[in-house]
């Protein structure tokens, strides 16, 4: 298939998925800073993170590759608002095979909620659409939200690709998941609600998911 840009945004479910953006830094940078610790053993971009320049240069550089139509990086919020629930992207974009790779992370506030597996939904049926054939989630085997994300949207357990990860000084299994094109398509369900009495409690602490 030929290179495309996907929409720059996408709303459904209650939620919206909006690509990433400079003017974001420092909102995305609390989410960071607040959970590194958290954040660390999964996510290899954390440490590189240590202020809002460098989640503004981290953001620029995710525009330029989405420009170059090599990743593909949005911000998850909770409908138009402006809360933040998490990041989902989609890379390791094989153009000339239909392949790519969706990767995620969400809120605390909002873990256990759906927030990713509606997302999920959203961004395959579009990758989908422009004719992908094969959309990938490679979780780290002991990431357990993130296996549990993967076999609820309808992904098939492919292998372990074992020891293929060195994270925290050791080596790590990862799962290789996928979906075809032409297979049921995960379902979005109803609209998103926060459980917390108000919006602010949602992103107030944040757990990675992939």
């Amino acid at each position: 298939m030929e290179k495309t840009a996907l929409p720059e945004t996408m709303e459904g479910a209650g939620l919206r998925l909006v690509r990433f953006h400079p003017d974001q830094a420092r909102a995305l940078y609390e989410v960071v800073a607040l959970n590194r610790a958290r954040l660390e053993p999964y996510l290899p971009w954390v440490p590189e993170v240590l202020s809002v320049d460098d989640e503004e240069g981290a953001l620029r550089r995710a525009r330029q590759q989405w420009d170059a139509r090599n990743e593909f990086s949005y911000v998850i919020f909770a409908g138009a608002s402006a809360v933040i629930l998490g990041a989902i992207g989609v890379h390791h974009l094989v153009w000339e095979q239909d392949t790519c790779e969706i990767g995620y992370f969400v809120t605390a506030g909002a873990e256990g909620q759906g927030v990713v597996s509606r997302s999920v939904a959203l961004l395959e049926k579009v990758l989908f659409s422009l004719g992908f054939y094969r959309i990938e989630i490679r979780p780290r085997a002991d990431n357990t939200r993130s296996v549990a994300v993967a076999e609820r949207c309808g992904y098939r357990l492919d292998g372990c690709l074992r020891g293929s990860l060195i994270q925290g000084g050791l080596r790590r299994d990862m799962l290789v998941f996928s979906k075809l094109r032409g297979e049921p398509e995960a379902e979005t369900g109803p609209p998103w609600e926060p459980r917390h009495t108000t919006l602010a409690q949602v992103s107030s602490d944040s757990t990675v998911s992939a």
